[in-house]
Formats: structure tokens, C-alpha cells, sequence
């Protein structure tokens, strides 16, 4: 293990886990003052984007050369809503034990010409990307912005390591592969991922802004699914006077998941039984969690008005799963909210299998 968990972490490590297993192993308004950026949404241009992301939880766990071959092969699938014209340009870029894990897309046929850079969600099989997913009680600089911008621990840890991670074939990082391409100004970039690969695109476009020195080359544009609030005030205000004129952003959500509430709106949780009545137990671990970071005087801002795309409306019973086995009642349906597939039935595009 890379790093210990701090007792603080632990309050929430039972929770997170059990959502973050239950969903691999099974296939609202917001208070506030926030911008208004999700010009130019598109719900079928959604679940394309949304498609990709999903494509990247492909043969989690194995080696990236059988990563690599299954994102390939599922790209080609024209029954997906990628309509098998997006190809595999760079990567997957895989960090450390596959931890983290990007790759970049692209889509010839459109005009201008389309990239993605997709970033994959929690790997389970990954101990330190789970450490990453609860490294949330501490606030750390944002080094690719200004100053007063700060995130979460875990997701400065994963950013960093999403972009020295390499092709295995060119060598190239995220950044010197894009560099190599044409400087046309015309190309269209998107960056997304679904959950923690959410919370990690929009301080990728940050970067890809203000530091990668390509922002002229490519208009862009981000989607978020499922993705939980990891950044502060600060920079939010700074990352939305940074984003161009041409670029727009989209936060995409199943209104009954948990995960888009964390951390800006984790007291919610329990105040709306989201997604359905909280056990007591998970709602002394959020009212740990939350007095944690207040007394620490740590504050996540959520970065934009959520879009939902609607939710599955817990039923009353689930097979032998009955309601009055509270914790087990409340695992299967945020799993059932959460999981990637299911944002794509929302989306009412092909499910990715």
C-alpha cells in the first residue's frame, strides 16, 4: 500500500467501498450561486461521450495490452452510440499498478475532426485508486492554475500520474501527443469520464487550459458524469473565467446517485434519502465525514448545475432483497444508480458489454 489511510478516512472507507464494489460487481437542484455553462448541450452527443467512458472500464484489472486490444475491438462495435467511427489515437496511458487509466480517441469522420481524452473511473482492483477516491479530507494547491486554487489530495495525485503516464507504443505522454498533431486551431477536443474519471476531467481540462499550451489548437469541450465535487471556490471562479468563449461544460447526472453529492453536497444524502431511506449507520458516517471537513475548514464548491438525465425509481422489492434490510436495500440501489451502464439506458443509448 503507497499510503496509509488517516483515521479520517476510515469513517467513510466502508461506505465508498460498497458502493465502489457493488457497482463492478453488478453490471435535484443545487443551492448556490453557479455558473450557467451548459450551452451547446447535446443529449445525443451525450451518450457518445458517455459511450467512451463507459468503454474505458473494459478489461479492468488485466494487462494493458488487453486493455488496449478491448478498448479497440469495442470501439469498432457500430452498435454502440460511438457508431464504430471513433478509433484509438494514444494509450491507454496506464499508472502504476493500474491505478489510473486514460486514452485518447478520435473520430476522423466529423468535421472539424473530434478528439476525447477519457479517463477511467475507480479500478477495485486497486488499492491506491481507491486511497485516491477518499483522499478528500485534505485540500491541496492545484499546481496547474492560480493561486487560491486548491483540490482534493487524491485527485492532484491523479491527475499528476494521468499525464506521465505514456504510450506504450510511441512513448508519448497526453501532452506530447496532441503537440504532435497539426496546429490547425479547427479540431474539437472533449474531456470526460464517468465517476471518478468525473471528478478528474474537469482538472484535466484545467490543465489543458492553462498549462498544456494547446489550448489554441482545439476548441473543447468537457462532460462529467457522475462525477463528486473536488475543488474549492477558488477554482471554481478561476476555472470558468479561464474557459474560452468557444469551449463549453457539461455536468451529467442520474438525480437519485450519491456520488455526484460528495463532497459539495454530502449532507444531503440523508436530509433527501438519496437514493432511497439512508440507514442510520451510513448516516452517522456522513455526519462524521461532513463535521471532519468543517472543522477542518474544508469546503468543496460543486463546479456547475447538474444535468439530470432522470433515475431509476427504487421499486419495492428487488428479487429476495427486501426494504426492511435497510443496508442491504440501500447498497443495491446506489449501486443501480451509479453504475455506468445504467447511465447509458438513460441515456437510451446501448449499454457497453
Amino acid at each position: 500500500m503507497k499510503n496509509k489511510i488517516k483515521v479520517s478516512n476510515i469513517l467513510f472507507l466502508g461506505l465508498f467501498i460498497i458502493i465502489i464494489f457493488s457497482c463492478k460487481k453488478n453490471e435535484g437542484s443545487i443551492e448556490g450561486s453557479i455558473p450557467q455553462i451548459n450551452q451547446g448541450y447535446d443529449v445525443d452527443e451525450a451518450g457518445v461521450i458517455m459511450t467512451l467512458a463507459a468503454i474505458s472500464y473494459i478489461a479492468e484489472g488485466q494487462h494493458p495490452a488487453i486493455i488496449k486490444d478491448s478498448i479497440m475491438k469495442l470501439l469498432k462495435n457500430t452498435s454502440l452510440a460511438t457508431g464504430g467511427v471513433w478509433k484509438l489515437a494514444w494509450g491507454p496511458g496506464v499508472s502504476g499498478i493500474m491505478d489510473n487509466l486514460v486514452y485518447i480517441a478520435v473520430d476522423s469522420t466529423s468535421s472539424p475532426i473530434s478528439y476525447a481524452i477519457v479517463i477511467r473511473g475507480t479500478n477495485i482492483n486497486s488499492i491506491d485508486d481507491i486511497i485516491q477516491d477518499l483522499q478528500a479530507f485534505t485540500l491541496v494547491p492545484f499546481k496547474y492554475g492560480l493561486m487560491g486554487d486548491s483540490v482534493a489530495h487524491g485527485s492532484m495525485r491523479g491527475l499528476d500520474s494521468l499525464l506521465n503516464t505514456h504510450d506504450s507504443v510511441t512513448g508519448k505522454t497526453i501532452e506530447g501527443f496532441l503537440s504532435s498533431l497539426p496546429a490547425d486551431g479547427n479540431k474539437k477536443i472533449f474531456i470526460t469520464g464517468h465517476s471518478q474519471g468525473g471528478a478528474l476531467a474537469p482538472l484535466m481540462t484545467y490543465w489543458f487550459i492553462k498549462s498544456s499550451g494547446l489550448i489554441n489548437r482545439f476548441v473543447v469541450e468537457t462532460y462529467v458524469f457522475a462525477g463528486p465535487s473536488v475543488s474549492n471556490e477558488t477554482f471554481k471562479e478561476n476555472f470558468f473565467n479561464a474557459i474560452p468563449v468557444t469551449g463549453s461544460f457539461h455536468m451529467v447526472s442520474n438525480s437519485l446517485d450519491i456520488v455526484p453529492y460528495f463532497w459539495a453536497r454530502s449532507d444531503s444524502l440523508a436530509i433527501h434519502n438519496i437514493p432511497t431511506h439512508v440507514p442510520l449507520l451510513y448516516k452517522d458516517l456522513i455526519k462524521a465525514a461532513n463535521i471532519y471537513l468543517q472543522s477542518h475548514h474544508i469546503k468543496y464548491s460543486q463546479l456547475a448545475d447538474q444535468i439530470s438525465i432522470g433515475n431509476f425509481p427504487p421499486k419495492d422489492t428487488i428479487g429476495t432483497i427486501h426494504p426492511s434490510d435497510s443496508i442491504q436495500w440501500y447498497d443495491y440501489w446506489a449501486m443501480a444508480e451509479h453504475r455506468h451502464n445504467n447511465y447509458l439506458r438513460l441515456l437510451n443509448v446501448n449499454p457497453v458489454n
